[in-house]
């Protein structure tokens, strides 16, 4: 129902919207499993998960120094280490740390990237199982096509599923984030979005992006 709102929208309303800049990421064989982030202090990085991690370096490549943009975010598992954490302490002390618990939520991603990047404009966060990833980019185009908004962002990503949780996914994911610094206005490197995408983002960045 969500999705199909959405849809309606756009084709009602449609023009075109362009992918002014992007960023995937995801670690590779051998390599770091997050990003650097120079730019965030030791203390600050050592609270952060992996999603956490990829969604601010993410957020921070596309943003353009642009600090008042509203953001997308989007994931199919979010905080999903930090709720396997707290579920075991709750096993063991039936006590949850509120430290713990602040950063399980799903929307604990974005939350970090917006303060580290001091962006007020707000934001919303997507939750639609397997169709996270095109839900969310619906939401973001329909603000788009509707005058909502004039530019926006939109991230996406999932990280490396722990291990007592593959057996209800169906085995161990690959971890990556994807970003998007989405506008109603092309620039001289901007990738019109493809009119039919319903599909993962890896597969977005493959087929479309060509990564």
């Amino acid at each position: 129902m969500f999705a199909t709102y959405y849809i309606t929208s756009m084709k009602v309303m449609a023009d075109k919207a362009y992918i002014t800049k992007w960023c995937f990421w995801s670690p590779g064989e051998g390599s770091a499993k997050s990003p650097p982030l120079p730019f965030v202090s030791p203390m600050a990085k050592r609270r952060l998960s992996q999603l956490s991690r990829m969604v601010l370096h993410a957020i921070h490549e596309v943003s353009q120094g642009k600090q008042n943009i509203k953001i997308t975010f989007s994931s199919e598992y979010g905080e999903i280490t930090q709720q396997l954490k707290i579920s075991e302490e709750i096993l063991e002390t039936q006590k949850v740390s509120p430290t713990k618990f602040s950063h399980s939520v799903f929307n604990t991603p974005v939350a970090v990237a917006t303060i580290a990047e001091k962006n007020t404009a707000g934001y919303s966060a997507i939750c639609a199982g397997k169709d996270s990833f095109y839900c969310g980019f619906c939401e973001c185009l329909a603000a788009l096509y509707s005058g909502a908004d004039k530019e926006r962002i939109y991230v996406h990503g999932d990280e490396l599923i722990p291990e007592p949780f593959q057996i209800l996914s169906g085995g161990a994911n690959t971890p990556f984030v994807i970003a998007f610094f989405l506008s109603l206005v092309p620039s001289d490197c901007s990738i019109e979005v493809p009119k039919n995408f319903h599909c993962t983002g890896p597969d977005f960045a493959k087929n479309f992006l060509h990564i």
